[in-house]
Formats: C-alpha cells, structure tokens, sequence
C-alpha cells in the first residue's frame, strides 16, 4: 500500500495467475486463446510470447489489452515450436511483477479438423459426473461433434 500526496491510498497490483493453457501443454494448435485470471484493479494487461524462457527473442509483445485472454494466431506462432509466455498487470498507478513463465509446444501439423480440448483439462483427476466438456471449434460450418469416454488409454472400453 502506498499513499500519495493527496493522502488517497493505492494497492500495488498482484501478478496474473496464468489458466489457459496449462503448463508444459503439447500439441497445441496454431490458433487458441491465452487466458489468465482478472487482477483486482487491473485496467490493462501485457502479454509476452517468447521462443526462449529468457524472454530475448519475443514473437508477440501486446500491451494495453482490455481483457483477461489473448487470441493467439498462425500469424504469431509457428508449427514445432515452444512457446514460453507471461502477463503483466497495470493501471494509471501500478504496473504489477510479470506472472510466473508458462510454456506450450504447438503441433508438428494441425489438420483443420483438429479439435483441442479446453476442459477438463487432459488427466484430470476427481471430475464430476456432471461435468461440462468444452472445446475450441473447427473452422468449419458444418460440422459433428463425436465426444468419447472411456476408462484405458486404447479406448477399449468406452463409456460414451
């Protein structure tokens, strides 16, 4: 906490907690969405996506987001690559520390008939039996969704 001259107190902002997707994630497609928790008082955000954990050679620094996501494209990443990323939080009085550093590899070769899901996350563990699966869409109008649940790796015996 900090007070200025005109006696009014602010809070530092803390660093982002990073959500989506998960650390160390494989084979993620060429376009998804970064998300992180929203920063109390936060009104903007910058992210930062790198090739290497040392953040030297940058392929995306956007500052001034509004939002708590950013929409990762073709244009920004490249097939076979690891990505390591971080968010900062600020507001006309702070800027927070980065968030800790989080990496995904994207795929060697994404079909446009690639479906990645969102949640729950892959080797989830104590999921409810009602849970809510989601997914990032194709890139096609018309298209079927075909989920499968099963109890062993070789869907040998599936549930769904």
């Amino acid at each position: 906490m900090f007070l200025n001259c005109n006696n009014k107190i602010f809070a530092q902002l803390s660093a982002p907690e990073l959500l989506f997707p998960p650390d160390n994630s494989i084979e993620a497609p060429l376009t998804f969405l970064i998300i992180w928790d929203n920063v109390i008082d936060a009104t903007s955000y910058r992210i930062q996506i790198s090739e290497d954990n040392n953040f030297n050679n940058l392929v995306c620094d956007e500052s001034n987001l509004d939002n708590n996501y950013f929409i990762v494209t073709e244009y920004i990443i490249d097939f076979s690559t690891t990505y390591y990323w971080r968010v900062q939080a600020s507001n006309e009085n702070f800027t927070s520390v980065w968030s800790s550093i989080w990496s995904f590899t994207t795929y060697e070769y994404v079909s446009s008939y690639f479906v990645w899901l969102l949640s729950p996350s892959n080797n989830s563990l104590y999921v409810p039996t009602t849970a809510l699966f989601t997914w990032f869409e194709v890139m096609f109008d018309e298209v079927n969704y075909h989920i499968q649940i099963t109890t062993d790796s070789l869907f040998n015996n599936n549930r769904y």
